[in-house]
């Protein structure tokens, strides 16, 4: 019952994105999709995993933008889609994760410098 009721409060958000025009079309069919495969397929779980990690780091609007774009044309039902925009997007965090630490440490290096 308690999964039901998260579902249907979900989608009801999710929708009400899309009605404010705060999500277009293909976010709004991602969303949903993706919705089924957690709450009733219990699917997916990799890509869940990477989608967590991709929201909890701060990347440039670039790469935002590309992953975000890899999400969006990534068929949720196609196994192989889904392998190939994971690895994708795990290249691409840890390119990133590897470039921010470079810059933070680097700027460390400056400091102790003075």
């Amino acid at each position: 019952m308690e999964k039901k009721k998260i579902y249907n409060e979900t989608a009801s958000l999710i929708t009400n994105q899309a009605l404010l025009n705060k999500l277009n079309n293909e976010e709004l069919h991602f969303l949903l999709d993706l919705l089924d495969l957690v709450v009733v397929t219990n699917q997916q779980r990799p890509l869940i995993d990477v989608l967590h990690r991709w929201v909890n780091l701060s990347l440039s609007e670039e790469n935002n933008a590309l992953i975000k774009d890899v999400i969006l044309n990534t068929d949720v039902n196609d196994q192989a889609q889904v392998d190939a925009s994971i690895q994708f997007i795990e290249e691409l965090l840890c390119t990133s994760t590897q470039v921010t630490e470079a810059k933070e440490g680097s700027e460390d290096e400056q400091f102790l410098d003075l």
